[in-house]
């Protein structure tokens, strides 16, 4: 079968990628192709074996998956020693296939676009590959405290990384960056704002909006009362807080509104933080997204650990159990677990597998707790003002709001349904509610699994929708499935995949 490798690592002799091209069969490019003229040396061995999935671990709760596999190339007369001389870590890889056996380029699908790891010399040279997503492990903050006073700290801030926050988030403690004006930091940047300050539980009554932190410290603020530089994500109390200050806010607004959706919030996180931008993002999946998954979420930041931005999506995108990964064109695409399309991408049957085996599902889901609205740092009673009383008071001790879906009927059919419960980072009761309805209509159904073998076939992925016929299992009329991970064994000629619907 014709592959075709093309690697870009970083030659230092140029200070600049160097293209080079391999092949398992060896192949030319026309000269009205583009590139033209360049022959694919014949050094393929292995040229593809990687699995892709849409969770980590099989779990569909948000968390993503980096591919991991490697391309290996001949090198048994020593040819390709010299590729040690190049730096491969985080250097394109693309790999494409066709099954015609005298194709032109434009006959090759692109079947893996991502990044070298590292290459391992030998008589056969490995190159480790990864997909895109390693990209994101950058620092979620890559700003720090200078250390030089006012809005950048006291000296023994300096180095340490500023807080952010994201969406909204309740009853959590701002930093102290200057505490002889009583000056707090939450943001790095412009915020929509405080929705409530508290001071030991007692609510505070807002005394303006300043334009800059001088503004700020120079503002007389009477007790009882906070000023705040929204620009900065800065407030201001007038005289020392009795007890803890809390905030309720909201976070980042680098434009006209607050970023409270996964889709805006990922598009801005990898844009300040990583070499990716906003036109990384695949602009179809990302519309989708933001439309079907419109909830108000919330992700707070100290700026005492060392996240990256994959940790940070990973946990935001765990509420709403969106997965997101990098296409073969090389841009990020965002979606969440939904029942099969009723129209496939591919169909297979019974003759096409070399294997079809079904595997156990989980038990049917009969109820969902979503717990909600966090108060990220809940009070005790002993520091709760005296004045507080009843249910506020109540509320500032309890951490979590919780909403419940059940489903009678799966209760009923199925004796060993499971009810499971999980924090999110959702604000309002009302997107609680709706998850926990989606998450009993998703895993409430009977669904089945299987473990699938196939023929290599291009554009397979994570997340598209496959109908399976077998004369067995149920299937002589056809049943659609989701595609949930994917192993190419390219030189088996192999694709496998784990199949839920």
């Amino acid at each position: 079968m014709p592959w075709l490798l093309l690697a870009q690592p970083y030659d230092p002799a140029i200070a600049a990628t160097r293209s080079l091209y391999f092949s398992d069969v060896g192949f030319t490019t026309t000269p009205s192709e583009a590139p033209a003229s360049v022959y694919w040396r014949r050094r393929v061995e292995a040229p593809l074996t990687i699995t892709e999935s849409l969770y980590a671990g099989g779990d569909a709760t948000g968390r993503s998956d980096i591919s991991v596999g490697e391309i290996t190339l001949a090198n048994d007369d020593g040819a390709l020693d010299g590729l040690v001389q190049y730096d491969w870590d985080g250097r394109s890889i693309e790999v494409r296939y066709t099954p015609i056996q005298s194709p032109v380029l434009s006959d090759f699908a692109v079947v893996f676009s991502g990044t070298a790891e590292q290459i391992v010399l030998g008589d056969l040279i490995t190159i480790e590959i990864r997909d895109l997503q390693i990209l994101l492990d950058e620092p979620y903050q890559p700003n720090r405290f200078a250390g030089t006073g006012g809005a950048e700290g006291p000296t023994e801030f300096k180095d340490r990384r500023k807080p952010r926050l994201m969406g909204v988030k309740r009853q959590f403690v701002p930093v102290l960056i200057n505490q002889a004006s009583w000056v707090f930091c939450y943001n790095d940047g412009p915020v929509g704002g405080p929705l409530e300050v508290r001071d030991a539980g007692v609510v505070l009554t807002g005394a303006g909006d300043f334009a800059s932190y001088a503004a700020l410290t120079a503002a007389s603020i009477p007790a009882g009362q906070y000023g705040t530089c929204n620009a900065l994500g800065l407030v201001r109390t007038g005289v020392a807080p009795s007890g803890v200050l809390t905030l309720d806010a909201e976070g980042a607004k680098p434009v006209a509104t607050v970023l409270k959706r996964f889709g805006d919030i990922a598009v801005h996180v990898v844009d300040v933080a990583t070499s990716l931008s906003a036109s990384d993002f695949d602009s179809a999946s990302l519309t989708a997204i933001n439309a079907a998954c419109a909830q108000t979420l919330g992700h707070w930041y100290d700026g005492t650990s060392d996240l990256t931005v994959r940790n940070v999506l990973d946990a935001i995108a765990e509420s709403p159990g969106i997965y997101y990964g990098f296409n073969d064109a090389r841009k990020i695409v965002i979606g969440r677990l939904e029942p099969p399309d009723m129209v496939p991408t591919f169909t297979f049957r019974e003759r096409d597998f070399f294997r079809l085996e079904p595997r156990p599902t989980e038990r049917r889901l009969k109820a969902q707790t979503i717990r909600y609205g966090q108060r990220t740092r809940p009070l005790g009673d002993q520091e709760i003002a005296s004045s507080v009383v009843g249910a506020a008071r109540t509320a500032l001790i309890e951490e979590w709001r919780q909403e419940r879906h059940a489903s009678a009927s799966v209760a009923t059919e199925s004796l060993l349904a499971r009810e499971e419960t999980l924090d999110t980072g959702f604000d309002l009761a009302a997107d609680a509610l709706a998850e926990a309805q989606r998450r009993v209509d998703l895993y409430g159904p009977r669904r089945q699994a299987f473990n699938a073998e196939v023929p290599f076939t291009a554009g397979v992925r994570p997340g598209v929708t496959v109908e399976i016929f077998d004369s067995r299992f149920g299937l002589a009329a056809g049943r659609k499935m989701r595609v949930m991970s994917v192993t190419r064994k390219a030189a088996d000629g192999i694709l496998a995949m784990e199949l839920w619907g």
